[in-house]
C-alpha cells in the first residue's frame, strides 16, 4: 500500500509539474503589448470572453424567471398577459443569441491569435541553431516535432478558452441557482425529520455521484488518449521515413524494413484506438445516462409539494430548471472529461518537445 501511495503521489506531482511548465510556456502571450497577430491586446479579448460568460448567466436567470411567469399565466388562464410574455421572451431570446454570437467571436479570435503566437515561438525555438537537425543527430527526434508544432499546439491552446468560460459559467450558475433552489424548493419532512432546502442537498448528492462514477470509470482515459496520440505520431513518422529512404536510395521497390515498421506502427494505432473506443463507451454510460435522468429527477422530487398546493406550476418549473442548471454546472467536469483528457495529452507532447529543445545543448555537452 505504501508503494502504491508513493506511486500515485509521484504521478500527481508529475502532472502538476507539466501543468506549471505549460503555463510558463504559454503565459508569455499575455505579456505582449499587442502581439504581431493583432492590434488588439490579448487582455482585451480575454476580458471580453469573461464578460460575455457573465452576461450569459444573467440572461439564463432571466429566462428562468420568465418560465415561472409564463407557466403561471398558463395555469391561471390569464390570456391578457400572454402577449406581454411573448414580447419579453423575444427580448430575452435576442439577448441570448447576441451574447452567444459575440462570445463565439471573442473566443475564436483569442484562440487563433494565441495559437499563432505559440506556434511561432515553438517554430523559432525549433529552427534556431539547427536544432531540428541536431535532435535527429543525437537520436532524439521527439516523436514527430513537426506534428507537435502544427497540431498539438492547436489542441493544447484552442480548448483552454472554452474550459475557462465553461468553468466560470459553472461557478456563476451554481451560485445563482442554488439560492433559487433553497428559497423556492423549501424544506420537506422525511421520516418525521424536517430537511430545509432539500433540493439543494439533492442536487449536491446527485452531482457527487456523477463525479465519483466519472473518476472511477474514466480514471485512465488520459493515459489511453496519450498512448493513442503517440501511436498516431509514430505512424506518421514511419511513413515519412519510408518516403525519405525510398527517395534517397532511388528504389522502385518499397524498402522491406521500413514497410515492416509502418505495418507495426499501424498495428499500434489500431490497438490504441481500440482501447480508446472501449474507454469512450464506458464514459458514454455516464454522460448519456446523466442527460436522460437529470431532467426527470427534480420533477419527481418536487412533485409532492406541487400536488399539495405548496407550489404553483410556474414555481415547479423554475425549481426543475434550476436543478438541471445546477447539476449541469456542478457536473461540468463530467461533461468535459474526455475533452480535458484530449487537451492534457497534447499539453504533455508540447511540453516534452520544449523540454527536448531546452535540454539539447546539455545532452550534446555530455
Amino acid at each position: 500500500m505504501t508503494v502504491l501511495r508513493s506511486s500515485d503521489s509521484a504521478s500527481t506531482e508529475l502532472h502538476r509539474l507539466r501543468f506549471r511548465e505549460f503555463l510558463h510556456l504559454v503565459g508569455g502571450f499575455w505579456h505582449v503589448e499587442g502581439n504581431a497577430a493583432s492590434k488588439t491586446h490579448p487582455w482585451l479579448l480575454t476580458a471580453g470572453v469573461i464578460a460575455i460568460a457573465v452576461l450569459e448567466i444573467v440572461i439564463q436567470v432571466g429566462i428562468n424567471e420568465w418560465n415561472g411567469w409564463f407557466f403561471d399565466i398558463l395555469s391561471g388562464r390569464r390570456t391578457g398577459q400572454l402577449s406581454s410574455a411573448v414580447f419579453v421572451f423575444i427580448g430575452l431570446a435576442f439577448a441570448a443569441i447576441a451574447a452567444g454570437a459575440t462570445g463565439v467571436l471573442c473566443r475564436l479570435l483569442l484562440q487563433v491569435r494565441w495559437r499563432r503566437w505559440l506556434t511561432s515561438e515553438m517554430l523559432d525555438h525549433w529552427l534556431a541553431d539547427r536544432r531540428y537537425l541536431r535532435l535527429v543527430s543525437i537520436g532524439n527526434d521527439s516523436n514527430n516535432p513537426e506534428y507537435r508544432i502544427a497540431e498539438d499546439v492547436r489542441l493544447s491552446t484552442e480548448p483552454v478558452t472554452d474550459f475557462i468560460t465553461g468553468l466560470i459559467g459553472a461557478m456563476l450558475t451554481s451560485a445563482a441557482f442554488l439560492g433559487l433552489l433553497w428559497s423556492l424548493g423549501g424544506g420537506i419532512y422525511l421520516s418525521g425529520i424536517y430537511i430545509p432546502g432539500y433540493m439543494v442537498f439533492a442536487v449536491l448528492i446527485y452531482a457527487a455521484i456523477a463525479w465519483t462514477l466519472t473518476i472511477l470509470v474514466g480514471g485512465s482515459y488520459v493515459a489511453v488518449v496519450k498512448d493513442r496520440n503517440e501511436a498516431e505520431a509514430k505512424l506518421r513518422y514511419e511513413l515519412i521515413h519510408l518516403r525519405e529512404i525510398s527517395v534517397l536510395r532511388q528504389q522502385d521497390a518499397t524498402p522491406v524494413a521500413q514497410r515492416a515498421a509502418v505495418t507495426r506502427a499501424l498495428s499500434g494505432v489500431a490497438t490504441a484506438w481500440t482501447r480508446v473506443a472501449h474507454r469512450s463507451a464506458q464514459m458514454t454510460w455516464i454522460t448519456y445516462g446523466n442527460s436522460v435522468i437529470a431532467p426527470v429527477v427534480p420533477l419527481l422530487l418536487i412533485a409532492p409539494k406541487y400536488l399539495n398546493d405548496e407550489l404553483t406550476l410556474g414555481e415547479l418549473m423554475q425549481v426543475a430548471m434550476a436543478f438541471v442548471q445546477v447539476q449541469a454546472a456542478l457536473n461540468w467536469f463530467v461533461g468535459n472529461y474526455a475533452r480535458l483528457a484530449e487537451w492534457y495529452a497534447s499539453v504533455v507532447r508540447v511540453v516534452a518537445l520544449e523540454e527536448a529543445l531546452d535540454n539539447l545543448d546539455a545532452e550534446e555537452r555530455d
